[in-house]
């Protein structure tokens, strides 16, 4: 639960007071890493474009449809033969940056690391970069802007920390189910998680499985990229199958770990008043 007083902030009722210096480093760590992340990134894509005369800056866009992946997949396909390690990194920087600061169109960059490079190593591609970058997300969350955010919306955020708190024992399959969720913002997932002080390795174990039924069913999409006329066809009734089996699977394993947890301190209870 949130501290009575902490190094970062005092709080009263469910208001925390932040320092300006806290509210400073909680705009300004992100905008730097955001920044630097992009020089980054755009430093990697020149140097690909300068090794390719058929390649200028300007044939890349921030993929936001079908049809742009399509595009990109055709602008990129022959400097992969070239030079398919630096293609590699640069699209998976890419990914990973957006998952690190919340930008929308993960689904898109996981159907072009399908297309350029097969199911088999997009598929690591893509885990790699939701898990690192999520995990960034969340370690930023926790550390840098967590108490401005309790300071803006603390009574909430103390509600939903003590639904979490239900679940003590269980984080991780907590964490499991609700990546497995459909139509959760999985960005706000990271970010709840951090704020409710769920500890990092339930965090990581829960996102990493969790998100792989999803990354598993947009590569094997983008390795059949001409045959995908819309987002619809993903998810034919195996991809659907497959992804509710999982939901049903974690949702029951939670189900009776929770029984036998409570059977167990019944019983314990009933040799306390015997």
């Amino acid at each position: 639960m949130f501290p009575n007083q902490t190094s970062s902030g005092k709080r009263s009722g469910h208001h925390i007071e932040v320092s300006p210096n806290q509210k400073i480093a909680a705009v300004l760590i992100p905008v730097i890493s955001f920044i630097v992340s992009l020089g980054l990134l755009y430093r990697l894509w020149l140097s690909i474009a300068e090794n390719a005369a058929d390649l200028s800056p300007e044939d890349f866009s921030i993929p936001r449809s079908l049809e742009d992946v399509s595009k990109l997949h055709t602008t990129l396909l022959g400097f992969r033969d070239r030079s398919p390690e630096r293609l590699m990194l640069f699209v998976w920087g890419c990914a990973t940056v957006g998952h690190m600061f919340c930008i929308p169109g993960g689904l898109f960059w996981s159907l072009l690391l399908g297309a350029l490079f097969g199911a088999k190593i997009a598929f690591a591609l893509c885990v790699a970069a939701s898990v690192f970058g999520k995990t960034c997300l969340y370690l930023m969350a926790r550390f840098v802007v967590r108490f401005l955010l309790v300071s803006w919306c603390g009574a909430q955020l103390a509600n939903f920390q003590a639904q979490v708190g239900k679940h003590k024992g269980s984080f991780t399959s907590y964490v499991l189910l609700i990546r497995l969720l459909p139509g959760i913002p999985q960005h706000m997932v990271s970010v709840l998680c951090a704020v409710s002080e769920i500890p990092v390795i339930p965090y990581l174990i829960g996102t990493l499985f969790g998100l792989m039924p999803a990354h598993f069913v947009s590569v094997r999409g983008g390795a059949v990229l001409s045959e995908i006329h819309s987002i619809s066809d993903l998810y034919d009734w195996k991809a659907i199958l497959f992804i509710l089996s999982c939901i049903v699977l974690t949702a029951l394993q939670m189900i009776v770990k929770r029984w036998h947890s409570d059977r167990k301190k019944a019983d314990e209870e009933k040799k306390v008043v015997s």
